[in-house]
């Protein structure tokens, strides 16, 4: 997670309270994972967030999943949509540039966010003002969830 682009909204009062933070996953092809990616997204304790799915000229149902969260979900899920598969760095940035919130969160289609993950960065970062960037570990799993 780091602090968007406008570096001078971020001072001591702004992340005092609940700041909104935008959570940025670009989706190729990954119909097998989203639904419990998203899902472990939209259960974070933390409440104040949106998730900005990139699709990337996806092949497979990836899209039509994205669509049925946002329809759900119309507040939290946003969906993006390339015209042609433009790759991951690509399709953050497009993410990060239709942001709304004051944080930024990267977060892959196929990965699992354990539940505190943004609370604990947030909380982090309110508790450490000269840090602007804060990351996490990862547990590999398989598709059985092994």
């Amino acid at each position: 997670m780091k602090s968007t682009k406008n570096t001078s909204k971020l001072n001591k009062t702004s992340l005092k309270y609940n700041p909104l933070v935008s959570i940025i996953m670009p989706v190729y092809n990954s119909e097998p994972f989203l639904r419990q990616a998203i899902d472990s997204v939209l259960v974070q304790s933390y409440p104040n967030i949106e998730l900005i799915c990139i699709d990337d000229a996806s092949t497979d149902g990836s899209l039509s999943i994205l669509n049925r969260y946002k329809r759900l979900f119309p507040k939290k899920v946003r969906v993006l949509k390339n015209k042609n598969n433009l790759g991951v760095s690509a399709s953050s940035n497009y993410g990060i540039s239709k942001a709304k919130g004051l944080l930024i969160g990267r977060f892959d289609s196929d990965d699992i966010m354990p539940l505190h993950r943004i609370k604990k960065q947030v909380k982090y970062l309110q508790n450490h003002k000269n840090v602007v960037v804060v990351g996490g570990q990862v547990e590999l799993i398989d598709l059985s969830n092994d």
